[in-house]
């Protein structure tokens, strides 16, 4: 369904520490993100199953509190934000993409880590924003679903200002 309605989902793998589903990152289409830390070794918290995808910092994350001040936490509530941070900065620089286009640069530009190859550990490996720009550059995504119809762009990564807003009203309901 989010394939279809153009809309990239990204969850925290959960924190069991075990090979048990978490929901919804579990879900076929739902980018599970597992967390690491500041060696890039996978946290001995982090989920490992079939459902990881991808990976990123997750242990002691500065993060904002409620009060106006700063706290450390660890979790894959903490990697999550990074993945989907990369991939907003990935659709902002390439809005003619689909979401399928922006999974699969996230997933084929991440720095592969554990086992060669995706494993149920790191998954495709830690988030990396520069191989996933690249990946996108030399595949040039050729088409975005909007509003379930196809619609073909030409090669060039320009996109006109008033395009761009208009494909981001959309995705975004405003």
């Amino acid at each position: 369904m989010t394939d279809n309605d153009n809309m990239l989902i990204i969850a925290a793998a959960g924190n069991g520490g075990g090979t048990s589903f978490f929901y919804p990152a579990s879900c076929e289409d739902t980018v599970s993100v597992g967390a690491t830390d500041s060696s890039d070794t996978i946290a001995s918290f982090s989920q490992h199953n079939s459902q990881v995808d991808i990976s990123a910092p997750g242990v002691d994350v500065k993060s904002t509190t409620g009060s106006s001040s700063y706290s450390v936490y660890s979790g894959t509530s903490m990697a999550a934000p990074h993945v989907a941070g990369v991939a907003l900065l990935l659709w902002n620089q390439y809005p003619r993409c689909a979401n399928t286009d922006i999974r699969e640069a996230l997933e084929q530009g991440a720095t592969d880590k554990g086992i060669p190859g995706r494993d149920d550990y790191y998954g495709h490996g830690i988030v990396n924003y520069h191989e996933a720009v690249k990946y996108l550059k030399s595949r040039r995504c050729a088409t975005v679903i909007i509003d379930d119809d196809a619609i073909s762009y030409p090669t060039d990564d320009a996109v006109p200002a008033d395009e761009a807003k208009e494909w981001f009203a959309s995705v975004f309901d405003l």
